[in-house]
């Protein structure tokens, strides 16, 4: 069992804990094949045939399943693997650069021998498919990397490190979406559908005059590339701004006049409880796969402190329905602490380092895995519901606990109510905060919360605030007078 078969980025979420730059990967993979000859309709058919048989098994309605097939197959827009097709309709993407910028060459690099083959064979398929071609005359050239495929033998992907170019481009403004605020959106929500845009970047143009700043090099030669690629620092955020405008037009999957095609191997047409960025979506709430917890669950006792780093770094993951995860996991972050303590916090030196629990952190690593077996299904709340905070301190940590009552009693005591949970976040005291008052430790969770949760407690109906330090209300409201209850 590994991390990845959670769906998680470990090597992103190790490096941002140990504030580690990572090189973005170029997107591509060899689990998804690429084509040379023409779209094979008969595959493509028999593949939409399946996933309609798959939509009625989610209870799309049988007696309309000709109707389905119809839409489906209205438009040239499914793909089984990454081939010749002209990029999308969407207006190529134009770079703009800081004034007075000069072309930016790396050093040639050399690779070992079964590299050098991988990658001349691999850089030969993009030319041969349009998608690079060689320039030997280029002033810019950023370097290519092969680097080893997690969880497999011999496997490589090509990287291209583009942080020099991307220190001198003046970034377009936009902002990268949410997830919290994001998945309110699936409130009130029956029929679901989930799609992929088949090697989403490489569907997109990259203006003439741009393309010589995104040249990389490897031993083979210079290559320009004429769609966009991953890791250079407009991508994303053009990628993102061009697929919401598109969302917000009419018959989205089923118009061609933006010629994006989507990939049949992760699709769904129509289900009830959407999987989704490690979450499954349903009408009550929101919920962790429960088979990526499981995986979680049947990790063995970490050996290794890059084991219980990753470990950590997964159960953190889920954290916002994981209630006391702070005060449960508190032995196992100490123990990571002190097993790096003067050394860099990276996998590999963390992979160096031997860990034997103690019981206590035998008992906190149990502990943490039941936790994860009963993670709650977070609601988002309506506006007509109760929204509750309610925050408590300890001399150590605090926690907060957000939650939603449908049907509120003023007669029935707040333990009594009938609550959903909506959010919830611990953590502990550290540094100079161990030092504060008791006051100053039960308000820091009411001031987190009000700064972290603004998206869920800024409301018409605002939310009612439960707290055990009476005290708290002459430091937030000393105007008022509350009468004991």
């Amino acid at each position: 069992l590994t991390l990845e078969a959670l769906g998680i980025d470990v090597e992103g979420q190790l490096s941002a804990l140990a504030n580690k730059e990572i090189v973005d990967f170029d997107p591509f993979e060899s689990e998804t094949p690429m084509s040379f000859d023409p779209p094979d309709k008969k595959q493509i058919i028999a593949r939409l045939c399946e996933l309609i048989n798959e939509a009625v098994a989610n209870v799309f309605p049988a007696k309309r399943k000709r109707e389905l097939f119809e839409v489906v197959m209205r438009y040239d827009i499914w793909r089984i693997a990454i081939g010749n097709d002209p990029p999308s309709k969407i207006e190529p993407f134009v770079i703009q650069f800081k004034e007075g910028t000069l072309p930016i060459r790396c050093r040639p690099r050399t690779y070992a021998p079964a590299e050098r083959e991988w990658m001349k064979a691999f850089n030969e398929s993009l030319v041969k498919l349009g998608w690079v071609y060689r320039n030997e005359a280029s002033r810019w050239a950023s370097p290519a990397r092969p680097v080893k495929k997690p969880g497999t033998t011999g496997g490589l992907r090509q990287a291209v490190d583009f942080r020099r170019p991307n220190t001198q481009v003046l970034p377009v403004a936009g902002s990268m979406p949410s997830l919290s605020t994001r998945l309110h959106h699936t409130k009130n929500k029956k029929h679901r559908q989930t799609v992929d845009f088949l090697k989403s970047f490489w569907q997109m143009a990259l203006a003439k005059v741009s393309q010589e700043s995104q040249l990389y090099m490897t031993e083979d030669g210079v290559f320009t590339p004429t769609r966009l690629q991953q890791g250079s620092v407009d991508f994303s955020i053009h990628f993102q701004q061009s697929i919401e405008k598109i969302m917000r037009e009419a018959n989205l999957l089923y118009e061609h006049k933006n010629g994006l095609f989507l990939g049949l191997n992760k699709i769904c047409l129509y289900t009830t409880e959407a999987k989704w960025c490690g979450r499954i979506i349903k009408e009550d709430g929101i919920a962790y796969d429960p088979e990526k917890i499981q995986t979680l669950i049947d990790l063995p006792e970490p050996k290794t402190a890059a084991e219980l780093q990753q470990f950590l770094c997964a159960a953190g993951w889920m954290r916002n329905a994981l209630v006391d995860f702070a005060r449960v996991a508190a032995p196992l972050q100490a123990r990571l602490q002190t097993a790096l303590e003067g050394t860099k916090r990276t996998k590999h030196v963390a992979a160096r380092v031997a860990i034997d629990f103690t019981a206590d952190e035998r008992n906190s690593f149990g502990q943490v895995k039941q936790l994860l077996a009963k993670s709650a299904t977070l609601v988002t709340p309506d506006d007509s519901d109760e929204l509750i905070l309610m925050t408590d301190a300890s001399d150590a940590g605090w926690s907060i606990i957000v939650t939603a009552v449908e049907d509120w009693d003023p007669a029935t005591s707040i333990t009594e109510q009938q609550h959903q949970l909506v959010h919830c976040v611990s953590g502990t005291f550290k540094g100079a905060a161990q030092h504060w008052s008791v006051s100053e430790k039960e308000a820091f969770p009411i001031i987190k919360a009000a700064t972290d949760l603004d998206y869920l407690l800024i409301r018409s109906k605002g939310f009612r605030l439960y707290s055990d330090h009476r005290n708290l209300i002459f430091i937030f409201a000393p105007g008022d007078e509350i009468k004991k209850h």
